[in-house]
């Protein structure tokens, strides 16, 4: 806050007696310029204490992800939904005392829209909340997963109850991933690929369906409110699909934490090589379980069972 340092001179013209009379008052600014006018009566004078705005500064760490053991696991590329870390972090969004921010990372340092602590009382506890995405209302929020499996993102949460004096000003945001990373390989068994021959299974279309896509992550307890009814394309071919695993397009999905119901199943579009007939296998999740902040890795093992020839 800029402050004008002002001096105030009272000039007295002729005797003083009991009135106040024939004053002038003259108003100094710093930069010499000044402005007088006559006062007509003077009761008290009183200068209320200007509160200079405290500067808000925000440091961030994080807690990884957690790798769940899996087995023939496929070479993979950069997936193109990547997880968050603080190195790839880019903004966040920060609520507190009624205060919202939106911090981006210049160089190593980030930078508050509005750099301004969200209180002038120095030792109010405020509790601070920071995600990366979602709407936020008051202390949770709502966050719905992004349709697009190529283009969803990992969402992480942090909240910090601290006041200026007993933080000097900075706000020390440790995040957590409130989302489970979950990727998906492809194989064939070798009694598969026998029984095909000469042909090539190709696989046209993989869906994961009937999970949970939206729901309210609260900051002091976790998630609920979870809605079922998502479905999310993980490849849209053609993949030919051999005994060596491989990994499908999509990359990680960001997935809401939860326990799959007992629709909850993957949707295979396949055919096989010379043939344009289409035909369909249900592969079902019922049971499975994924918790926030775990990597998990399904190994989708196509079969005689399975595939109809």
């Amino acid at each position: 806050m800029k402050k004008i340092q002002l001096f105030l001179v009272l000039l007295m013209v002729g005797i003083p007696t009991m009135e106040a009379q024939n004053y002038k008052m003259v108003l100094k600014k710093t930069d010499g310029t000044t402005h007088e006018f006559l006062v007509d009566d003077i009761v008290d004078i009183s200068v209320e204490e200007i509160i200079p705005d405290l500067p808000l500064y925000v440091n961030v760490s994080e807690n990884q992800m957690i790798e769940q053991a899996t087995s023939a696991k496929a070479k993979r590329t950069k997936a193109r939904a990547p997880i968050i870390n603080t190195s790839t972090l880019e903004s966040f969004y920060l609520h507190g005392n009624n205060y919202n921010y939106k911090l981006t990372k210049e160089s190593s340092r980030w930078k508050a829209d509005t750099e301004r602590w969200p209180s002038n009382n120095q030792n109010q506890e405020i509790t601070f909340y920071a995600h990366t995405a979602g709407d936020f209302y008051s202390d949770y929020i709502h966050f719905e997963v992004e349709g697009d499996a190529w283009s969803q993102y990992d969402l992480l949460v942090a909240t910090r109850t601290t006041s200026f004096n007993a933080s000097q000003g900075i706000v020390n945001l440790t995040f957590d991933h409130a989302c489970a990373a979950v990727d998906f390989n492809i194989l064939i068994t070798n009694t598969l690929k026998n029984r095909l021959g000469y042909n090539a299974l190709i696989v046209n279309k993989v869906e994961l369906s009937n999970v949970a896509h939206s729901g309210n992550y609260y900051f002091a307890s976790g998630w609920s409110d979870l809605e079922d009814s998502g479905s999310y394309t993980l490849t849209n071919g053609p993949l030919t699909v051999s005994t060596e695993s491989q990994p499908l397009p999509c990359g990680y999905v960001f997935m809401i934490p939860q326990t799959l119901g007992d629709t909850a199943c993957l949707d295979i579009k396949y055919s096989l090589s010379g043939s344009p007939e289409v035909k369909t296998a249900i592969i079902p999740l019922t049971g499975i379980k994924w918790d926030a902040a775990h990597k998990y890795t399904i190994n989708i093992k196509l079969g005689t069972s399975t595939i109809q020839l």
